[in-house]
């Protein structure tokens, strides 16, 4: 009997978190990397490409029916201004992020920021979290948004 795996329809999959609400302070989508912006109480995609992240990440919020179209999420983004919902993980934390057009990564694969608020993988700088299924954005490949970025199930360090 072989078992079907589902696609979560959510961006926080498990573990341990710190939610915040904060202003989105440009337009976001559930799932991006996301980092206090210079305007207080405010925060932007991770634009530090392989640089230190925290590992906060902007959710889904199903009272608002927010993030419910998560494949295609730019119908769901936060516009700027919005309140937004952002769960920060501690390490083991699970979430269901996104994986920047063009990469290709391994189960295992540690993943740093792309400097888009999406994840790369690894090669110097900061790793922030680590693939836990295989995943290909590569050119040519059908991807999840816009035929550019590919979702991913990953793990915070």
């Amino acid at each position: 009997m072989a078992i079907t795996k589902e696609l979560p329809r959510t961006i926080y999959l498990g573990g341990p978190f710190t939610e915040v609400e904060v202003v989105a302070g440009e337009a976001i989508e559930p799932g991006m990397l996301v980092e206090p912006a210079a305007v207080a109480g405010e925060y932007d995609a991770h634009d530090d490409a392989a640089g230190h992240a925290q590992t906060a990440f902007a959710v889904n919020n199903s009272a608002d029916n927010r993030g419910t179209v998560l494949l295609h999420a730019t119908a769901d983004e936060y516009v700027d201004g919005e309140q937004m919902h952002v769960y920060v993980g501690a390490p083991g934390a699970t979430f269901w992020a996104w994986l920047a057009s063009g990469e290709d990564a391994s189960y295992g694969d540690y993943l740093q920021s792309d400097g888009t608020g999406r994840f790369d993988v690894f090669v110097s700088g900061q790793p922030v979290a680590w693939a836990l299924e295989a995943v290909d954005a590569d050119a040519g490949v059908a991807t999840d948004h816009a035929g550019q970025h590919r979702r991913i199930r990953v793990e915070c360090l």
